[in-house]
C-alpha cells in the first residue's frame, strides 16, 4: 500500500512540475508576442537529447544574442528536425527576446507562428 501511495504521490508531484514549466513557458511566448524585440543572435551549439530505448530525439538549438543594453545572453529552444539541419554553429539566427526581461528568447520563427496563431483567434 505505501508503494503505490507513493508511486501515486510521485506521478502527480511529476504532471505538476510539468505543468508549471508548460505554462510558464506559455506565458513567456505571451511576452514575446506582446513586447519582443527582434535581433539575430549566433548558433553556439547544436545539441540532440534522448533517442534510447525507441524514443524520439530532442533536437535544440543554443544561441547567443546581445540585449538593447549591450548584455549578452544564452538560450536554447527545442526545434523540429528540418530547422535543426538548416543551422550550423556559428550561423546567425533570428530571434525575438523580452523587453521586460531580456534573458527570455525564441527564435523568430516560433514567434511569428504564435502571433499568426493569435491574429487568426481574432
Amino acid at each position: 500500500m505505501q508503494i503505490a501511495l507513493f508511486i501515486l504521490g510521485s506521478l502527480v508531484l511529476f504532471v505538476a512540475v510539468a505543468a508549471i514549466v508548460v505554462v510558464r513557458r506559455a506565458r513567456e511566448f505571451g511576452r514575446l508576442v506582446q513586447d519582443g524585440v527582434a535581433t539575430t543572435g549566433v548558433v553556439e551549439e547544436k545539441l540532440v537529447f534522448g533517442g534510447g530505448g525507441g524514443t524520439r530525439k530532442g533536437k535544440h538549438l543554443r544561441y547567443a544574442y546581445k540585449d538593447e543594453r549591450g548584455r549578452e545572453h544564452r538560450f536554447r529552444s527545442q526545434v523540429t528536425e528540418n530547422r535543426f539541419d538548416q543551422f550550423a554553429a556559428g550561423d546567425p539566427i533570428d530571434i525575438v527576446y523580452s523587453r521586460a526581461n531580456p534573458a527570455v528568447s525564441a527564435p523568430k520563427w516560433l514567434v511569428d507562428e504564435a502571433r499568426a496563431a493569435r491574429e487568426k483567434k481574432r
